[in-house]
């Protein structure tokens, strides 16, 4: 294949470099800022409990990388389209080194998505049973991080609960309000913009979480499935997009060495 049509070949893999890492900054910072505190509740230790949420998890480490890699993405990308201009072989060759140390950290990535979702499937009903159970608070204003973030995940997704409504009144120890209400506040049907962006519950109905109904809190849907399956939807594109990154640095290697090659070959003398 002649050396013009190999540069722009190489010239479209560099395009879906940065396609690629644009997905992955995207979901990456989606993943650790776009969704409250809620991103607290994927730190489930090796145990299977929630022993200390401040520590990252598993799907914090996941989107960091993704970030990560995705800037690096931009990066190749740029020197890739600098040195298709140059034809400089040494060049070249140190950007398929980059190609493919970049592709394995996103191999460690798709690893660390995979590890999560067996820690998910495995631990995850368990640990958020123990979190109801022995730490929701049920406050706006807590320094206990579980509790925040269930609190966050049950007025986000509409949800009250993690099988039913009632969980709370049957099991929960922790329950500062156990004695006075029947639902946490954050079951109730709340102004979403003012309990995230001001920190305040605004009620439909000031009674609801004393006397709850199906028009005032949301009783009728229980929120374990909610966390679930948000915290597998943002694993899942995270290993999408790495995927996606990794195939376009194996194709870019395969066509940069097919470019050195023939490059090689017409400056050579015959």
């Amino acid at each position: 294949m002649a050396a013009r049509e190999l540069k722009v070949f190489a010239a479209f893999v560099n395009v879906l470099l940065i396609s690629a890492g644009g997905g992955l900054v995207a979901v990456g910072v989606n993943a650790l800022l776009d969704n409250h505190g809620m991103i607290q509740l994927n730190r489930i230790s090796s145990d299977g409990v929630y022993t200390d949420i401040s520590s990252p998890g598993l799907l914090d480490v996941a989107s960091v990388m993704a970030i990560v890699c995705g800037c690096l993405n931009f990066f190749m990308a740029l020197h890739g389209f600098f040195i298709l201009c140059r034809e400089w072989r040494c060049s070249l060759a140190l950007y398929i080194a980059g190609l493919i140390v970049v592709a394995l950290l996103e191999m460690a990535i798709m690893a660390t998505a995979i590890v999560f979702t067996y820690r998910v499937d495995d631990h995850l009903y368990n640990a958020t049973y123990m979190g109801v159970k022995e730490q929701f608070e049920g406050h706006i204003v807590t320094d206990n991080k579980f509790s925040k973030a269930f609190d966050e995940a049950q007025v986000e997704f509409e949800c009250c609960g993690l099988d039913n409504y009632t969980d709370f009144a049957i099991y929960s120890s922790s329950w500062l309000d156990k004695d006075s209400l029947q639902v946490p506040k954050t079951c109730c049907v709340l102004d979403k913009d003012e309990y995230f962006e001001e920190n305040r519950y605004v009620f439909s109905d000031i009674s609801c979480a004393r006397e709850p109904t199906v028009q005032t809190a949301h009783t009728r849907k229980a929120c374990f499935s909610s966390i679930k399956d948000w915290l597998e939807k943002t694993v899942y594109l995270i290993f999408g997009m790495s995927i996606v990154g990794a195939a376009a640095k194996l194709l870019g290697v395969m066509i940069t060495v097919c470019l050195i090659r023939d490059i090689g070959a017409s400056k050579d003398p015959k």
